[in-house]
């Protein structure tokens, strides 16, 4: 009796020092059995303090149990939390099963699985163990368990980097990758409807220019590139040589896509609300700027800003919901827009926001893909209303050109009809004043004539003659402007041709051939410089170029030639007379001619005087001719 005391005692005592292992049994009946929530069905310890170890936990009293599906400890990067759980294969046949953890940010998770020979050997999985991507997002470890064989596990979950928080099931093979494939598809999806509307976007600001669209696009592509991050989509793009470098740099690249996504929501605020109007609004918004650039700038991997920056992203978001009340108050007309998208993306930021600092776990109590819809909802919903601005704009543009059209067509009738009248003025006043001019140079003749008739001799006739010629070669010039209705370019033809027709009706001239050659135009002032020299040289050649015996011979002739060169217009006066004693050559009438081209016409002049006189004047072309 007394040996079978001390028997029952020391298996009595062998079974409470392993009761609490065995307290929280799983049992597996059969190959779909649905999925089981670990937390709930194992036990759970929270080592806030993150110093114990497998060996001092093994088999400890220490583990609780817990009735929550999930363990949310925020930012708690010293906490650890183990999990401990049995599992009994109560089937005739092998079970294979899959843990899983659903926090594809968790930095580290161990799993101390038993051996045959009854030590527990370690696997590693999480954010910092991942070697190669196998297209898993959950953090997974797979176990097989023989018919009515019993297994204890413990996991041990940490995170440094981000919220430790999870879900931790015992899947199916089927269950497991039916799970994993939905929420990639879900994924997927959004990334895709994400990656129309960045396109569509872009496409609007490329055609407007406005950078309202540029800063939203911004806004979209943060948004993604943390989605990526956050979800662990972005493995995907990466080979696996190179996944454990990007991972060891991405982890701790947080605060830096918070403070580009925070980045992004304040310009475009500042654009799409225009808040340049509101001075006040408009700093705080530039010193939230400031502010976040500054936590990246001081952000490090020894002194982690992260948790800060949390709440300073928690306290913008809600500012800038603020500030778009307060501007919808202040009769701003894209604020009520702007409340809507932004009240239901910070609906779900904020949800994130409270989950992973573990006030409010949103996505397990209420909807875990909270943050991909009310994104997703903001993003079409501002993309609508800025196509619908861009619609507004055009109609704007288009009833501004309508009306500034009108007014311009209205100044350019009144300001047509304005310079008809000033043109017909013109027209008057030039053609009265060349009239006037031409009576001016008659009335100028006839004065001389008359004062001069007392004391008319030969000599005086002469020197009134040539006089007279003078001034009706510069009368022509007027004659021809008042036909042409110019003040320019003159029809020099027309004009030479008068003024020798004129010295034909002073002068004998039956025996002379005049041969008049004109091939370019002359301006108005070249032309009355012109005509006084080509008037003086002809009649200095109907003077004296021909005596009478020439005179009889009848084939005497005068040439006047003008025409340009691409330098130059060149004047010539030619005849085949008896020639000119140079020498004895210093007139008024020589004098006068070299001074009007080199000092008026800024020309020069080449005499011959061999088988007759050849006059050759060189001078600039007139610009506008």
């Amino acid at each position: 009796m007394h040996n079978f005391n001390i028997l029952f005692n020391v298996l009595l005592l062998a079974f409470l020092s392993t009761a609490p292992l065995f307290s929280q049994t799983i049992s597996l009946t059969e190959k779909y059995q649905p999925p089981i929530n670990l937390l709930q069905t194992g036990e759970v310890y929270i080592d806030h303090e993150g110093i114990e170890k497998f060996e001092t936990l093994y088999n400890s009293s220490k583990f609780s149990k817990m009735n929550e599906e999930f363990i949310n400890l925020g930012y708690a990067f010293e906490n650890v939390a183990w999990v401990r759980f049995t599992i009994n294969n109560d089937s005739n046949e092998t079970q294979r099963r899959y843990i899983t953890v659903d926090n594809t940010m968790l930095d580290t998770i161990e799993l101390y699985k038993p051996e045959a020979n009854g030590e527990y050997k370690k696997e590693l999985s999480g954010v910092f163990q991942r070697e190669r991507f196998d297209n898993i997002l959950h953090f997974n470890f797979s176990v097989e368990l023989q018919p009515s064989q019993s297994q204890s596990y413990y996991l041990k979950v940490t995170s440094t980097t981000s919220a430790l928080f999870f879900k931790s099931y015992l899947y199916n093979e089927r269950d497991f990758y039916k799970e994993e494939i939905s929420r990639q598809l879900f994924y997927t999806l959004f990334i895709g409807a994400m990656g129309i509307l960045i396109l569509y976007n872009f496409s609007l600001f490329l055609f407007s220019r406005d950078t309202t669209y540029l800063y939203y696009v911004f806004y979209m592509i943060a948004s993604l590139a943390h989605h990526q991050t956050y979800t662990s989509m972005g493995l995907y793009m990466y080979p696996n040589d190179m996944l454990k470098h990007v991972i060891e740099y991405e982890a701790h690249f947080g605060i830096y896509y918070m403070t580009v996504f925070s980045l992004a929501m304040i310009l475009f605020t500042r654009s799409f609300l225009e808040t340049y109007r509101y001075k006040k609004i408009d700093l705080f918004l530039k010193f939230m700027i400031v502010v976040n650039i500054a936590f990246s700038l001081l952000n490090t991997n020894e002194n982690s800003l992260l948790d800060i920056a949390m709440y300073e992203e928690y306290f913008l978001l809600a500012a800038l919901l603020f500030i778009g009340v307060y501007l919808y108050y202040k009769k701003n007309t894209q604020a009520k827009y702007y409340i809507i998208g932004w009240g239901v993306m910070l609906s779900g930021i904020i949800g994130i926001l409270l989950h992973n600092l573990g006030i409010y776990s949103v996505q397990y109590h209420s909807f875990y893909y909270i943050y991909e819809v009310t994104i997703l909802f903001e993003a079409t919903f501002f993309s609508i209303v800025l196509a619908s601005k861009l619609k507004t704009l055009a109609v704007k543009l288009l009833e501004k050109e309508k009306k500034y059209s009108s007014e311009l067509e209205s100044t350019v009738k009144e300001r047509t009809k304005e310079l008809n009248i000033a043109l017909e003025t013109e027209n008057i006043l030039r053609k009265e004043f060349h009239h006037r001019i031409k009576n001016d140079m008659q009335f100028i003749i006839s004065l001389f004539s008359l004062r001069l008739d007392p004391f008319m001799s030969a000599d005086i006739q002469r020197v009134l003659t040539e006089i007279t010629y003078k001034i009706k070669g510069i009368a022509s010039v007027h004659d021809v402007l008042y036909s042409q209705n110019m003040l320019t370019n003159v029809d020099a033809g027309q004009y030479f041709t008068l003024l020798i027709n004129a010295l034909k009706n002073g002068y004998e001239t039956e025996h002379i051939t005049f041969h008049v050659n004109v091939r370019t135009q002359l301006s108005s002032d070249q032309l009355i410089y012109c005509g006084l020299i080509v008037n003086e040289v002809i009649i200095n050649a109907l003077k004296y170029a021909f005596d009478d015996k020439q005179n009889a011979s009848g084939d005497n002739t005068i040439s006047l030639n003008i025409y340009s060169d691409k330098e130059q217009t060149i004047l010539e006066i030619s005849d085949n007379g008896k020639g000119m004693n140079v020498s004895k050559e210093n007139s008024f009438g020589s004098e006068m001619i070299e001074s009007l081209i080199e000092n008026e016409l800024k020309g020069k002049m080449k005499l011959k005087t061999d088988n007759g006189v050849r006059y050759t004047f060189y001078m600039p072309k007139p610009f506008n001719v």
